[in-house]
């Protein structure tokens, strides 16, 4: 049993730095939004600016004058680049490779999750390895910013193992009835998975959905949700309502991300049918991981001229690395004089496994291309909208 152990967890750590080499080895830059949340954000230079991280979304929800510290309220995902600047400052590779770092963690602990579901161990290695190595994920793993991806599964995988603990699932499967009352595990369990979950939430609201995952991972396994199940889920719902309200409330307003207006007053058929959409197209890339990355019509450079759009089978562009050139920053906290860090870069990755049909490769393969940048339009409050 720990030679199967150490052999999976050796074997998981060789694919993902395999998939993730070009990330690994100092030829990948920043893109897009490295700007905002990383290289001209100056909350990451001093204690001030970290104390900012954490205050001012809290403040924002009841005064929208508050000036942002960063472009999203994520304080532990901001926490974590602020640490790091304190470590590297604008050298990208350290970013990199903790992002790299975090992908693998959440495939060892997704690993551990379903082999406690009672999946079997061939099953449950082949789905973390798919996981780490799916070209899905190239995108949340190989972009800085998508720090948030990263660190928020993390935590969540955590809380749910912590959860799963504390309520007593394991394998082998137990049939319907009752729950198991014999040595019920320590309420500590309970504790830690809340913390962990709140960290989640900290670092990407999305994660709210845990509480309800676990509901549905509850009812396959025992055909039933006791009582003391709904209460230890109380306060992962409790929270999970919290962060959803801030999140909602900073999005909409107008200076920070400023989502509202034409393009989000959808009705709730429209949203419920884009939901299913997004099932479906992510079940769709899991079995045919092509066109994964976003772009726009026409492409365009960082100088902003228009650029021919390029082949649908041929790579799509991540957005310009040198992002003073591309486009005005989102918030007071990411502006910064023709001087400061922006331009740190003028390479970025591009993913060409999933775009390319004809490819022959199982792992998505990364590459340093010239920057482009799809042509979105700022306007002066921060918000963005396709042409």
């Amino acid at each position: 049993m720990r030679r199967n152990l150490i052999l999976g967890t050796l074997a998981l750590v060789f694919l993902t730095i395999l998939a993730y080499w070009p990330v690994l080895n100092g030829s990948s830059g920043f893109i897009w939004d490295d700007d905002g949340h990383v290289t001209a954000n100056t909350a990451l230079h001093d204690a001030t600016g970290l104390a900012s991280i954490w205050t001012w979304g809290p403040h924002a929800f009841f005064n929208h004058s508050v000036k942002p510290a960063t472009q999203q309220y994520y304080p532990a995902t901001f926490t974590s680049f602020w640490i790091e600047y304190q470590l590297w400052q604008n050298q990208p590779t350290g970013y990199h490779i903790t992002n790299v770092a975090l992908h693998l963690i959440s495939s060892l602990l997704l690993w551990r999750i379903l082999q406690r579901l009672g999946l079997s161990p061939g099953i449950s290695f082949f789905a973390a390895a798919l996981f780490a190595v799916h070209p899905v994920n190239v995108e949340s793993v190989a972009w800085v910013s998508e720090r948030k991806n990263t660190l928020s599964l993390v935590f969540y995988l955590l809380a749910a193992l912590c959860w799963l603990r504390w309520a007593n699932i394991s394998k082998p499967a137990q049939p319907v009835g009752p729950a198991p009352t014999r040595d019920a595990p320590s309420p500590l369990w309970l504790v830690l998975a809340t913390a962990l979950f709140l960290l989640a939430l900290l670092a990407k609201s999305v994660t709210a959905s845990l509480p309800a995952a676990l509901m549905v991972i509850l009812w396959w396994k025992r055909g039933r949700i006791s009582r003391r199940e709904l209460l230890g889920l109380l306060p992962l719902f409790l929270l999970a309502l919290a962060s959803a309200a801030l999140t909602i409330s900073i999005e909409h307003t107008p200076g920070y991300i400023g989502a509202s207006g034409p393009d989000f007053n959808l009705s709730f058929s429209a949203r419920c049918i884009i939901a299913g959409r997004a099932l479906l197209f992510y079940i769709a890339k899991l079995l045919l991981p092509i066109h994964l990355l976003f772009r726009s019509s026409p492409p365009m450079p960082c100088n902003g001229s228009p650029r021919p759009s390029s082949s649908p089978h041929s790579s799509c562009s991540l957005p310009c690395a040198n992002p003073s050139a591309a486009r005005p920053s989102r918030s007071p906290s990411s502006s910064s004089s023709p001087s400061s860090p922006r331009s740190v870069s003028s390479t970025f990755i591009r993913c060409s496994f999933p775009l390319s049909p004809t490819t022959s490769n199982t792992l998505p393969r990364l590459r340093v291309a010239p920057p482009l940048r799809p042509s979105l339009r700022y306007s002066p409050a921060g918000s963005t909208s396709a042409p």
